[in-house]
């Protein structure tokens, strides 16, 4: 079985505290080929963060068959879709205007209260952490036990992830 040896102060695997981004990447791809990480279908994830940069790709024999970027880009680089801004448009005005240009299937019964997205005709997918709408503010029960993190909570009337894959 492989495994990744977590070391104090030192590194976990052949990942080590102190190497320059150029070695951690060639670690990794290294360690892609070493320890076979490959799901069943024969697709690999790769995860990309640098600050507020976060992206995902995942691949299937070498090439990119997914790709996903995260909110946190949002204050400074606008991420558009048909001119649409899809991280500064609240999730439900998001899915109403995709909805004119295809078919969605969501995650829900309640389409407002769904975390996932799926437009399979365009490639295209959005994610939220947790679905928040306005009509739950009408439900008192919500509101008192909601009460402290009820700001908080609007964050999600917004998208985390936009997803465009074969």
């Amino acid at each position: 079985m492989n495994s990744y040896i977590v070391t104090p102060h030192e590194g976990i695997g052949s990942l080590k505290l102190g190497m320059s981004p150029e070695e951690i990447l060639a670690a990794v791809q290294r360690d892609l080929t070493d320890l076979k990480i490959v799901s069943k279908r024969g697709i690999q994830t790769l995860r990309y963060m640098e600050d507020i940069y976060f992206s995902m790709v995942r691949y299937q024999n070498g090439k990119a068959i997914e790709i996903s970027v995260n909110w946190g880009l949002r204050d400074d680089v606008k991420v558009s879709l048909y001119g649409l801004d899809v991280f500064n448009t609240p999730a439900e005005d998001v899915i109403r205007f995709m909805k004119q240009i295809g078919p969605c299937i969501h995650d829900e019964p309640d389409e407002q209260l769904s975390t996932e997205y799926e437009f399979p005709a365009l490639g295209i997918r959005f994610w939220r952490e947790r679905a928040f709408h306005e009509k739950l503010l009408q439900d008192r029960a919500y509101v008192e036990a909601m009460q402290l993190v009820l700001e908080e909570e609007k964050r999600y009337l917004y998208f985390d992830i936009v997803t465009v894959k074969i």
